[in-house]
């Protein structure tokens, strides 16, 4: 199984995106997720990427796996160690 490797994550609104090298995009409305029900604009735009493999809100105790992320988006199949999604930093 081939690694994609995302180098941008960010959040318009209440939708994160993720792009790969490669020109493919996975997004999420964060307001499907009880924590971000009530977050302020501030709390979400304020995450980081930790380990890179998730996508982590401090200030909201809320993170959201690459990898689940981009197979929700039908872009990857699941795999054992979710390590088939790495962020590898902007470009």
């Amino acid at each position: 199984m081939s690694k994609i490797f995302v180098n941008r994550v960010w959040v318009d609104g209440q939708i994160l995106h993720a792009v790969s090298t490669t020109g493919e995009e996975a997004c999420y409305n964060l307001q499907c997720f009880r924590g971000f029900k009530h977050a302020s604009k501030e709390q979400i735009n304020d995450f980081q990427i930790v380990g890179n493999k998730s996508v982590y809100w401090p200030e909201l105790d809320e993170d959201i796996n690459l990898e689940g992320m981009f197979y929700d988006n039908h872009l990857c199949a699941l795999s054992p160690s979710e390590d088939t999604v790495v962020y590898c930093g902007e470009s």
